[in-house]
């Protein structure tokens, strides 16, 4: 079972296994899968050589576990702030606002990549495995794209009753690869913390995504309006 890393560096008291997955995420990130060795790891995460092995049972399961523990994360905030829209909606008797909806789930997207360290690394990570592919995109799929695509799809077919099911999921993918792009671009030129970069911080981006995003599911939806 996949174990969720740390939410901040390993410190002095953090466990063994926290230590490793952290040290594993800095490296792999930087280096690579195949250029970084169990050797590396340990030496980052002052522990034993055997440590990867007692631990994960060996380089590969080590740098699944790290990966897998990544998405699910990232998935279960994601999930989550969808929920909380959907939940205020019928608590409230109120239709979904779209808005609302799309500004929530963009909150949960760039929050892990919030922080100028940590967000590197997390996209050089992810990054690096969509080129290398060292796991089988099954994994991508079954741990994050699926059940995020099935809940969003469905909570904006619920914002815009006139979308159609097509629709929706494209909606929701162009939606992504929009936060994607920005993110990307960010970390590649080493600008996440920068507030001025491609004309705003994070969340003023955010912000331009979300109304062009609004406008555009309009054209999709007869009768509503941005």
């Amino acid at each position: 079972m996949a174990q969720e890393l740390p939410s901040a560096p390993a410190e002095a008291g953090a466990s063994t296994e926290e230590r490793l997955l952290a040290a594993a995420e800095r490296l792999f990130a930087e280096r690579g899968f195949a250029a970084t060795s169990v050797r590396d790891i340990t030496a980052e995460a002052g522990t034993s050589v055997a440590a990867v092995n007692y631990h994960f049972g060996g380089k590969d399961n080590l740098y699944r576990e790290l990966i897998v523990g990544r998405l699910r994360s990232m998935r279960e905030k994601r999930l989550a702030a969808i929920g909380r829209v959907v939940a205020e909606a019928e608590r409230d008797a109120a239709p979904i606002d779209p808005t609302r909806l799309l500004h929530a789930f963009a909150d949960a997207f760039l929050e892990p990549v919030a922080d100028p360290e940590r967000g590197r690394n997390l996209v050089r990570l992810l990054t690096r495995e969509f080129v290398d592919g060292n796991l089988p995109p099954a994994v991508f799929c079954e741990e994050m794209i699926r059940p995020v695509e099935t809940a969003f799809t469905d909570a904006l077919r619920r914002a815009l009753p006139g979308i159609g099911e097509r629709e929706s999921v494209l909606a929701v993918h162009f939606f992504v690869a929009q936060l994607m792009y920005v993110v990307d671009i960010a970390s590649l030129a080493g600008t996440l913390d920068d507030p001025h970069a491609l004309c705003g911080s994070l969340s003023t981006l955010a912000d331009d995504i979300v109304r062009f995003s609004t406008a555009g599911l309009t054209a999709y939806a007869p009768g509503k309006t941005a």
